[in-house]
């Protein structure tokens, strides 16, 4: 009986931690996924701003249309365009 008992004890702080440790690693990617999200749009206004110049949007097109620019970059580039 106190074998049983003990070992309910001990189960259930496993799974208290197991349950913390899950929730402090949820909080780590939802403080990465914001810092992400920051990242990608601090990007895409340093684009939006390099490109806002004639000149620059006419150069870019001329690459894109040569395929001088790798897909990546263009992917990365094309969200902020819109």
């Amino acid at each position: 009986m106190r074998i049983t008992l003990i070992a309910t004890i001990i189960g259930s702080a496993l799974i208290l931690l197991t349950l913390m440790f899950a929730i402090i690693q949820l909080r780590k990617n939802v403080d990465q996924a914001l810092t992400a999200t920051i990242i990608t749009r601090s990007q895409q206004y340093r684009v939006r701003a390099f490109l806002k110049y004639d000149g620059a949007m006419k150069c870019y097109e001329h690459l894109v249309s040569e395929n001088v620019i790798p897909t990546v970059w263009q992917k990365a580039i094309q969200p902020a365009l819109e």
